[in-house]
């Protein structure tokens, strides 16, 4: 029932229609209703049917509430100037621009709104995530009056992308804003102000270490100290949940406190009135408590917490602890306290890590095995159960750079966490002790660390492309027939999966010899376009790297991934603006062999020119380069874009970099009739001074789409732009509103078959009243 309860309330997150609170108590009350006379009626299934209406009638229920309770930001508020008060809940984070600027970003629970503003009652006490550019001094229990402007989450949406709206409700806010101003009203004690002091004592002892980041983000979770070139290698190693303290680190914090208590426990009588296993589940929750206090008690940590207190509270109470019912006993806990839980990969990689780690250790296989046998058998087993669920989850490709997991997992479970964890204490006991003993950290992780970037400079060998969300139903089977000791069904059924998983890039569907597919992706206020032939593939601008987001690293090569292309024939960089080459290194460290071009060769090494007239085929598609023209000079980087046009038979499409109307004029007198189109990426996002009148008479186009970030500040796609378009009766698309646009060419014409923000419309996204921002 508890496993029922957890699929109606993911069915309830993740349905793409909306219920009324009420209406959904009728509906599932009556569907109850109607599963009850069923059971009464056919009394050989009266269990299971009672279980399959209780768990999914109440789980249908506690989700729509919730939901009810965190309403989206209503539409006539978005953008407008709202006063609100409330209290800061979070430490703030400082966040520097390429211009030298810093605000500061925290979490803000409203309390009240002002100015006259009618707002559900229910948008009261939610959490909004603000930013304020140089405010005065912040700190977590301050009361504030702020002037702010309120918007909806929305987040960049593509195939095999992060799914940034669903984390977001995974935190607790629907809505984000900005601060014009405000006034301090008071302050309070708040439990994060204690932190923060501590955290800044303990992590001063190793600031000047070159390994400083992964120190803070292991003990304190903050990990904005880690450099991208860091990043890069936990990226490429599948390391990165290390990084990101859930169920795995409190779990080995509360094993490591029980352990210590239980060895006091032999030498301190008083304590000894208490059974030792008692005692030692005293230990294990006050570290796990001191460790969810240190590292900022977010939501995986909280939910890991309530895991080791279901366990304390059976060993308290002298309960007989069967593991599964405890499991199931914290999943429903967690789930009724925070519903959007089902929603978060760490939720569903605690419970597996946990089932993982029991199921091993109880088959008598492995009992019979000596201890250091045991845990490296553990070590697989997780590693082999985690390792689909991780590349579903991170959209991270699986290789064999995955192994080194083997050796990583236990060095930092067991050796690097708890040194930490005990140098954390020491600096709460004796701070100067620890100011003495932190030199010997870095000769202790250096080598580590070594041997991950070792690994990265191997070639990756054969990859596979996440598992598909069907997969891992197969997968749940396994751990389902391993629970209930039908061992040859779960081999037999892991056998079909890992078949299935080595195999997939074989049967991933592909364009037919004659078809091109073109997907525009979102990546925000930049651009990038896959176009896909039988056997090659081309990206046509590589996305923006901003100063904490590099879409090149977290769009670009996630989609190519997820569409099984380990190899990429050529990346052309229209012009040297960052939105649309700021993602060239991370392409080019993903697919080494892919040639690169550019309008501008010269501000890239090792590029080629694109050259006026050079012209390839790919399986039945024809590409040619338009401009540059050969010794062609100009000041303005977006002259110099490269223009290239795609033809598959008489269907053609254009694609324009930034191209200024000049040149747009320049390119009509060189090529005239032939520059006909029926489709075409709108030139500068969509900006006036591009998407020339004349430029569309002549191509005489059919649809755009427009690569353009959802509010950008640009306000792309233009106005005059927008009118051009509907005077001439265009069909416009745009990836702010509607995410990736996936569209499929052949000699017939062009077809849009997938806008990703509607074929992944679920209740809790964001949509725009229009389809363009």
């Amino acid at each position: 029932m508890f496993v029922l309860f957890v699929a109606g309330t993911l069915l309830a997150l993740t349905a793409w229609f909306t219920l009324a609170p009420e209406l959904a108590v009728i509906l599932a009350l009556g569907g109850a209703g109607i599963l009850t006379v069923l059971a009464v009626r056919f009394r050989a299934v009266r269990a299971a049917v009672l279980n399959l209406a209780a768990g999914l009638s109440l789980g249908l229920v506690v989700g729509i509430f919730w939901m009810a309770q965190h309403p989206a930001l209503p539409a006539a508020l978005v953008g407008k100037p709202i006063e609100l008060q409330g209290t800061v809940v979070s430490l703030p984070e400082a966040i520097s621009t390429a211009s030298d600027r810093i605000y500061y970003r925290f979490i803000f629970k409203i309390d009240a709104v002002g100015n006259d503003v009618t707002v559900p009652q229910a948008l009261l006490h939610q959490r909004v995530q603000l930013n304020w550019r140089n405010p005065p001094q912040l700190e977590p229990g301050q009361h504030w009056h702020l002037l702010v402007r309120l918007y909806p989450v929305h987040g960049m949406l593509n195939p095999g992308g992060f799914d940034y709206e669903a984390w977001a409700l995974t935190q607790g806010w629907r809505m984000r804003g900005t601060v014009a101003g405000g006034k301090l009203l008071g302050q309070t004690w708040h439990w994060q102000r204690l932190r923060q002091a501590f955290s800044e004592r303990v992590a001063n002892a190793w600031q000047s270490s070159p390994y400083a980041g992964f120190y803070d983000a292991l003990t304190f979770g903050e990990r904005s100290r880690l450099t991208p070139a860091q990043w890069q290698v936990l990226q490429q190693t599948g390391t990165t949940h290390l990084m990101a303290i859930s169920g795995l680190h409190i779990g080995l914090a509360a094993a490591l406190g029980a352990g210590l208590f239980a060895l006091l426990w032999r030498f301190i009588v008083p304590v000894q009135r208490l059974a030792r296993p008692q005692w030692a589940a005293l230990g294990a929750v006050v570290f796990a408590a001191v460790y969810l206090w240190l590292s900022g008690a977010a939501l995986p940590a909280q939910r890991a917490f309530l895991m080791v207190g279901v366990a304390v509270g059976l060993v308290w109470l002298r309960r007989p602890f069967l593991t599964f019912n405890a499991l199931a006993l914290a999943a429903l806990l967690i789930v009724l306290w925070q519903p959007a839980s089902v929603l978060s990969a760490s939720f569903w990689l605690s419970f597996t890590a946990v089932a993982v780690i029991v199921l091993t250790l109880q088959n008598p296989w492995v009992k019979a095995r000596p201890g250091w046998q045991q845990f490296l058998i553990v070590q697989l087993a997780l590693l082999l159960a985690l390792w689909p669920l991780t590349a579903f989850f991170f959209n991270q490709a699986a290789g064999w750079r995955g192994l080194i997991n083997l050796i990583a997992v236990p060095l930092v479970s067991f050796f690097y966490l708890p040194m930490l964890l005990l140098g954390a204490m020491l600096g709460l006991i004796a701070p100067q002790t620890l100011q003495a003993v932190s030199p010997w950290l870095d000769p202790l992780w250096a080598p580590f660390w070594q041997l991950l970037e070792g690994v990265t400079q191997q070639p990756a060998g054969i990859a596979l492309p996440p598992p598909r969300p069907w997969m891992l139903v197969l997968f749940m089977v396994v751990l389902v027939a391993w629970a209930l000791k039908r061992y040859r069904v779960a081999a037999g059924v892991a056998a079909l999966f890992t078949a299935l998983w080595l195999s997939l890039p074989l049967w991933l569907s592909r364009p037919h010899t004659g078809q091109l597919w073109v997907t525009v992706l979102d990546v925000g206020q930049g651009q990038a376009v896959v176009l896909e032939t039988r056997h090659h593939v081309l990206v046509y601008d590589l996305g923006p790297r901003w100063e904490r987001l590099d879409t090149g690293a977290s769009v670009v090569v996630p989609f190519l991934h997820d569409r099984g292309h380990f190899r990429v024939d050529r990346l052309i960089a229209s012009h040297d603006d960052v939105d649309h080459a700021g993602g060239l290194a991370a392409l080019r460290r993903a697919f080494p062999q892919a040639r690169v071009y550019s309008g501008q060769p010269e501000r890239f090494e090792g590029a080629l020119a694109c050259k006026a007239g050079e012209a390839w085929q790919w399986d039945g598609v024809d590409f040619r380069f338009l401009w540059p023209p050969q010794d062609f000079h100009n000041r303005q980087d977006n002259a110099h874009s490269c223009v290239l046009q795609v033809s598959v038979g008489q269907t053609r499409l254009l694609l324009t970099g930034d191209l200024p109307t000049s040149q747009e004029r320049a390119l009509i007198r060189r090529h005239g009739e032939q520059l006909r189109s029926v489709w075409m990426l709108a030139g500068h996002h969509g900006s006036a001074h591009s998407n020339s009148a004349q430029l569309l008479d002549t191509v005489r186009l059919r649809q755009v789409a427009v690569s353009a970030g959802y509010r950008n500040f640009y306000h792309f796609p233009s106005s005059a732009a927008k009118v051009r378009w509907l005077q001439r009766d265009i069909a416009v698309h745009c990836t702010g509103c509607e995410g990736a646009l996936q569209y499929h060419v052949d000699a017939s014409g062009v077809q849009l078959v997938r806008r990703e923000r509607w074929a992944r419309r679920t209740i809790f996204r964001h949509y725009c009243n229009r389809s363009l921002p």
